[in-house]
């Protein structure tokens, strides 16, 4: 009869995980048995920088909605999660290990590994905001319904910062929110923007105190949270799509990116291609 690993001392088991490197490896060590998981912590802060994982896309409401698959890019292996937790829940976007989800008028963050979860305000908090639609029948209302998603959401730092904010890109024509963890409402930004900055954005990032939202065609609005202002930015970049990400250093990138089609040899035969292009904001915002 082999050993019982699981007899072996809290200390060596604490000093054996410190030792892991990969999050892959630890998520493995702490399944291996009770006491491996009591002596791990379940919040480590020694690994290195990771490499993110990636979501792959999923179909809400479908019969394996309480399953989702992460690709690791650091092994090029998929990894199956049961997490009933988030069944129903749109995933509205990813920061620092959490997902946010939002479901009817919640939001919410949810960290996979740990099965955390951290609620944020109900956007029934600003209803003056909210755009109300209602249902009709035989000319009578039936009852009043909420037209409201989030498009996508975003956080500043890790949930367990308390200076950690979360922006939201809802349906509503306010359109942007945020708020701290822990407070009790939102806080609409109100753009008031001219014409064409006034259009659908497309994307949203924050960096350094300053919110960007963009237009498609490149129009982009910076808003001062620190000190409230606006400052509207004419990039006319004229490509086919365009989005804000943020870069390793915590700077703002937009990147834009066309397709290009082209006939070489004149044989009939068209080769297509994608060109992206990379800017970086400077320091007054400018692209």
């Amino acid at each position: 009869m082999g050993p019982d690993w699981s007899l072996l001392p809290p200390e060596l088991l604490e000093m054996i995980a410190g030792k892991v490197t990969s999050l892959a490896d630890y998520i493995r060590f702490r399944a291996v048995c009770h006491p491996w998981r009591c002596a791990s912590s379940p919040l480590p802060r020694h690994l290195p920088v990771q490499l993110p994982w990636l979501m792959l896309p999923y179909k809400l409401d479908g019969y394996d909605d309480y399953n989702r698959l992460f690709y690791d890019l650091s092994s090029s292996k998929i990894y199956r999660f049961h997490l009933p937790e988030i069944r129903g829940a749109k995933v509205c976007g990813s920061s620092h290990g959490w997902l946010i989800l939002h479901k009817g008028m919640v939001t919410s963050l949810f960290n996979p590994i740990t099965r955390a979860t951290i609620s944020l305000p109900p956007y029934t908090a600003v209803p003056s905001h909210l755009g109300i639609s209602y249902c009709w029948d035989n000319d009578s209302a039936v009852g009043p319904t909420v037209n409201f998603y989030v498009k996508k959401a975003i956080l500043t730092s890790s949930p367990l910062d308390t200076s950690c904010l979360v922006f939201v890109h809802t349906s509503t024509f306010w359109e942007f929110a945020f708020c701290k963890i822990g407070d009790e409402r939102w806080t609409v930004i109100e753009f008031d923007a001219p014409w064409p900055w006034k259009e659908d954005f497309c994307d949203f990032s924050y960096c350094n105190g300053y919110l960007y939202a963009i237009h498609p065609y490149g129009k982009v609005t910076m808003y001062n949270l620190i000190n409230p202002s606006k400052m509207f930015l004419d990039c006319e970049l004229h490509k086919d799509h365009v989005c804000l990400v943020d870069g390793v250093d915590r700077d703002a990138l937009l990147i834009s990116y066309c397709r290009l089609n082209y006939d070489d040899d004149d044989d009939g035969v068209v080769q297509s291609e994608i060109e992206y292009t990379v800017y970086q904001f400077s320091n007054d915002g400018v692209p």
